[in-house]
């Protein structure tokens, strides 16, 4: 009886001290006890605090079972916020700023009464220039490596793409795509390298991550999701990047395919302006 007393007692406390209401058509939390804003569901009030979504790995966020679409993470390895949007992660990113208007042209002055031509009017400023030299690009993947097992770094089909690098910039780079390990062992596995190569290069740091599909639970080819993103300011003029695999350890493995599969990859790059 004392344990229910206090359990009972608790959650009462912390019902009417807590700086929460809950309103007909939503739940408010605030320090002034106001009511949900009635187009609201949650409605959060503070000028000292902000709100946190869950925060996980890439790993962590691909082992979400059947994820809702709108489901919103931030993601660690990547330090972007994603979302599902019902087939794939996206990284949410911000669209980039129009470019300004040019001004316009002022107006001819009236004729004199005396039959004198009037002056003619200034022209108006000219709007400032949009960034020029800024752009973004997809490839994707156009076939697989079938029971690959090489040791050797090797392009996967399709993700590769020759840029024109223009002086003061700075690249973005992600890639995405999947594997399946060829073993039918219940215990079966395949460990990959995945790495963004730069002029046939693999990076200094980052942009070279280990995954591995295992068969768990009788499940034969398991898929192994990977995606990863570098920045790298290269000196102006052409350059190559693509995404490369080696063989770990384990069976052999399929490696990235067309857009006949899920194992499709993609290569994104954009080019930002400093």
């Amino acid at each position: 009886m004392k344990k229910l007393f206090y359990s009972t007692f608790t959650a009462v406390t912390f019902f009417f001290c807590s700086d929460f209401s809950i309103a007909q058509n939503g739940v408010a939390i605030n320090t002034t006890n106001a009511n949900a804003n009635p187009s609201a569901m949650l409605d959060i009030t503070s000028t000292t605090k902000g709100a946190l979504v869950p925060r996980m790995t890439t790993t962590q966020r691909d082992a979400i079972s059947s994820p809702a679409t709108g489901l919103l993470i931030y993601n660690t390895t990547t330090n972007h916020f994603n979302y599902y949007n019902g087939s794939a992660w996206t990284t949410a990113i911000g669209a980039t700023g129009a470019t300004g208007a040019t001004g316009a042209t002022g107006s001819t002055g009236a004729t004199g009464v005396t039959g004198a031509t009037g002056a003619t009017g200034a022209t108006g400023a000219t709007g400032s220039a949009g960034t020029t030299g800024q752009a973004s690009t997809d490839t994707y993947g156009s076939s697989s490596l079938t029971s690959f097992s090489s040791t050797t770094f090797t392009v996967i089909p399709g993700l590769t793409q020759t840029i024109t690098v223009p002086s003061s910039s700075v690249l973005r780079i992600s890639a995405n795509g999947g594997f399946y390990t060829n073993s039918t062992s219940s215990s079966g596995s395949t460990t990959l390298d995945i790495a963004i190569v730069i002029d046939g290069s693999t990076p200094t740091n980052g942009a070279w991550q280990r995954f591995t599909a295992a068969n768990t639970a009788g499940v034969a080819n398991m898929i192994a999701n990977f995606a990863m993103t570098k920045s790298a300011s290269l000196s102006s003029g052409s350059h190559t990047i693509d995404v490369r695999v080696k063989y770990i350890s384990g069976s052999s493995a399929t490696v990235g395919g067309d857009n006949t599969t899920v194992l499709q990859g993609t290569l994104s790059i954009a080019v930002l302006k400093l």
